[in-house]
């Protein structure tokens, strides 16, 4: 079981006109997050033809976010099927508190084919060493 973490500086010009950060910001911070445990796992987009692509995410917000700050993003694989993984992310506040909850399905992905692919062993092989339960389950664990 393996948390990735990733703090990034919270940028202004993310800021909405009420103030706090934009909800499509979150969503980047989530596919910063995604190609650092893309790039952990062996499957990366550097010039060849075979990498990550997303095939859905969903995002609950709890919280808002403002500038200036800094959040972390901790994420988790939590499954792994024959040509993807599911990864979690949790968006947290300069303070540690949860902002939002994204969960994304990673494809292996053929830029030339366009098509998706089998994850080659060593990348399933990897992410079957990290796979962790839901941050939610380790809480309720916890309490």
């Amino acid at each position: 079981m393996e948390t990735f973490s990733l703090a990034l500086p919270i940028d202004w010009n993310d800021t909405d006109a009420l103030g706090h950060i934009n909800n499509l910001a979150i969503l980047r911070y989530a596919q910063s997050a995604r190609v650092v445990v893309s790039q952990e796992m062996g499957l990366v987009a550097d010039g060849r033809t075979i990498g990550p692509i997303l095939a859905s995410i969903q995002c609950r917000f709890f919280q808002p976010l403002y500038y200036p700050g800094t959040v972390t993003i901790r994420s988790r694989i939590l499954s792994v099927r024959t040509t993807s993984f599911v990864l979690e992310n949790e968006i947290l506040s300069e303070d540690g508190q949860l902002a939002a909850r994204t969960k994304d399905v990673v494809v292996c992905y053929d830029y030339q084919a366009r098509t998706k692919l089998p994850l080659p062993q060593p990348v399933k092989t990897r992410i079957l060493q990290v796979l962790a339960p839901p941050f939610e389950e380790e809480e309720a664990a916890q309490a």
